[in-house]
């Protein structure tokens, strides 16, 4: 960031003219006069931090400065009242505004230009692995911009040269690849990031096709102490293929390896035994599990000297007071889950003199819990702990061994059918938790609780449903809930629902920007655009902005679609309280390109409509205004009736702004309007 310096303006005595007019034939009045003229600023690139001062009046010692009415900066940039102009410009172009300073009840006006020039991106591609068989999910998206920052908004497609995916492999548009391969294989695809006004940048991405693996990092191991029992776990490794699976892993020595003098290992990966040796071992170990590839990683352990401790009388005092939970066939290491000192400073070691623990789970000397188990259940144990010169304390313990509940993420605002609606009541079922394989005949009730707040209006009950009535629309909430069951681990899951706005009725004018853009993509000028991305608004362009749909202003600043290059569909579903024959329809399209007649598709509940003498031609030359464009008349259904306008030409066609009808006879039309795609929306 640019260091802010403000200038000082050092204005004439205020104090002395005031004296030289106080003569009564001399008398012109104190006060102060501003002087304030514009200038071009200095040109920024999109996704480059910008600073630009404009606090340049004179006249005063202070002044404040604010932009003028109906000025708007380029998106991206503030100004506060010092006359600092700073940001992030997300646009290109050539912008003109209006600032006001202000000083002791004057004011004057200046007016600057600035020039923000189209950004650049970067692209590397990268390498992604992915086991064959497997469903998976990797980012690719790591465009920045020239000034080296992670750049937003970016979208990311196949190359016009690029090999195809694998079967069953996708890319969304932003930069997510997902699917499953059905067989090893390496492929190289090219892909391009594009961004609103940014160059787009093109690289080649690998992808490795493999068989399943196993990730496997060294942990870092305690000491021990020569001559002490002791305990560690070289269990560190993972399922390297990023799906959900837990496979049971297993650990050995590696070949032409071996543990320090004195201990031993479990396939459970739990070193155990009193070491022997003073000194640093170097020695390495293979996790391993049916199906996947095996991988070895090499541990570095450090064993100390004992040092001399006279024995003398003391006590035990157990500090342990609960034993914690273990998960069901997992590897389990719990290093001091029984812990007491002697006050005589003897090593304290742990048994159980009575009960068992489940098969596979071992509870050591020097107080570890470790090992796996198939077993559930609640295992009651007495531990007794033993010290050198100290009377042996016991301990009832319970173990818990649980099973934790299956209980996936669920995406549900991508679905109409799971809609809710502003204003209406709702029921939504999300109960969709599970028990493991092997549980499913219990009859333990799941309950269901939400860990974050619900949107206004809405609850959910234990039973896992959503109910109550919306006040505001979103595209997306994330709620985070937990499923629970007793005897069972408790599972979160993020639940992303999707409301829809009130109906509006008596609407004649349809604007694009409120169509439902969930799953849009379009192209820009200089890349792609999804989504909310789609919309723009310019100060300098006059477009619709009717949000009841009832009113046909039309001003600057107002939004629009300038995104529709390529294939793309709008979509406007309303209803119709009766049938009507020969209602108008119309357009609203932009004034920078000429184009002929049926440059979109449109279809009225799925029949097309002849554009017949009506000819869609532009003024050529900059976007300063939408223009309406007489289609000719359609008939609509009582009921719920479909417009589409779509690109299907591939080419480029005008920016759409709305859709109108009108000779209705009467009739009224109502549609839900997705007020969410722009900030700051609320409720008609």
């Amino acid at each position: 960031m640019k260091e802010k310096i403000k200038k000082t303006i050092c204005p004439i005595s205020v104090f002395a003219i005031c004296l030289a007019v106080a003569f009564p034939f001399f008398f012109f009045g104190c006060g102060v006069q501003l002087s304030y003229s514009g200038s071009n600023l200095m040109a920024g690139r999109v996704g480059e931090e910008y600073i630009s001062y404009v606090g340049t009046a004179s006249g005063a010692e202070t002044v404040t400065y604010a932009l003028a009415e109906g000025s708007m900066l380029p998106a991206g940039l503030s100004m506060d009242a010092d006359g600092f102009i700073e940001g992030t410009p997300t646009a290109k172009g050539d912008f003109t505004f209006s600032v006001v300073a202000a000083a002791e009840g004057s004011t004057a006006t200046a007016t600057f230009t600035v020039s923000i020039a189209e950004g650049a991106l970067s692209y590397a591609g990268g390498d992604v692995k992915v086991a064959h068989g497997v469903a998976f999910e990797r980012s690719i998206a790591t465009a920045v911009t020239s000034s080296g920052s992670y750049m937003e908004g970016v979208t990311y497609s196949l190359a016009d040269d690029s090999a195809a995916l694998p079967e069953g492999v996708t890319l969304t548009g932003t930069g997510i690849l997902a699917g499953t391969v059905p067989e090893n294989g390496e492929y190289t695809i090219r892909v391009t990031a594009s961004a609103q006004d940014c160059a787009g940048a093109t690289a080649d991405v690998r992808i490795s096709v493999v068989n399943a693996w196993l990730d496997y990092e060294a942990a870092s191991l305690r000491r021990g102490t020569a001559g002490e029992y002791y305990t560690g776990s070289v269990a560190s490794a993972v399922n390297g293929t990023g799906s959900d699976a837990s496979p049971n892993i297993n650990y050995r020595i590696a070949d032409g390896s071996k543990l320090p003098a004195g201990l031993e290992m479990t396939t459970a990966g739990v070193l155990y035994g009193i070491p022997e040796t003073v000194g640093t071992s170097i020695f390495s170990v293979t996790a391993y599990t049916a199906g996947y590839a095996a991988a070895t990683a090499e541990f570095e352990l450090k064993i100390n000297p004992s040092l001399p401790n006279e024995i003398t009388d003391g006590k035990i005092t157990m500090r342990t007071e609960t034993l914690e939970n273990i998960e069901s066939g997992t590897n389990v290491f719990l290093y001091g889950a029984v812990l007491a000192t002697a006050s005589n400073r003897q090593t304290v070691t742990y048994s159980i003199t009575e009960g068992n623990l489940p098969s596979g789970i071992t509870l050591y000397p020097d107080g570890t819990l470790a090992g796996r188990t198939i077993r559930t259940g609640n295992f009651e144990i007495v531990v007794t702990a033993s010290a050198a010169g100290c009377e042996p304390v016991s301990r009832t313990f319970t173990l818990s061994v649980l099973v934790t509940l299956i209980y996936d993420n669920m995406t549900l605002y991508t679905d109409p059918a799971n809609d809710l609606y502003v204003g209406e009541d709702c029921s939504l079922d999300i109960a969709t938790a599970s028990f493991p394989s092997g549980y499913g005949d219990s009859d333990v009730p799941i309950t269901y609780e939400a860990r974050t707040a619900l949107p206004e209006g809405l609850s959910l009950s234990p039973e896992g449903v959503i109910t109550g009535v919306p006040v505001k629309s979103a595209k997306m909430v994330q709620i985070t809930v937990v499923a629970s069951a007793e005897g069972f681990t408790s599972k979160a899951a993020i639940v992303s629902i999707h409301i829809e706005d009130a109906v509006v009725s008596g609407v004649t004018r349809f604007e694009a920007e409120y169509t439902d853009l969930r799953g849009k993509t379009g192209a820009g000028y200089s890349g792609s655009a999804q989504e909310e991305g789609l919309i723009n608004s310019n100060v300098s362009v006059i477009a619709s902005m009717s949000k009841d749909g009832k009113t046909s202003e039309s001003k600057a600043g107002g939004y629009y679609i300038p995104y529709t290059y390529g294939a793309i569909t709008f979509e406007f579903k309303f209803e119709s309280d009766r049938t009507v024959t020969g209602a108008s329809l119309a357009l609203y399209l932009d004034s920078e390109v000429v184009t002929p007649a049926g440059s979109y598709e449109i279809r009225v509940n799925g029949t097309p409509v002849s554009y017949g003498g009506t000819s869609i031609s532009n003024q050529s030359g900059s976007l300063i205004e939408f223009l309406r464009y007489d289609i000719g008349s359609v008939n609509l259904k009582a009921g719920l009736n479909t417009i589409t306008i779509s690109n299907t030409s591939g080419a480029y066609v005008p920016a759409f702004d709305a859709m109108e009808l009108g000779n209705l006879g009467g009739a009224t039309l109502s549609w839900r309007p997705s007020l969410y795609n722009l900030p700051g929306y609320a409720q008609v």
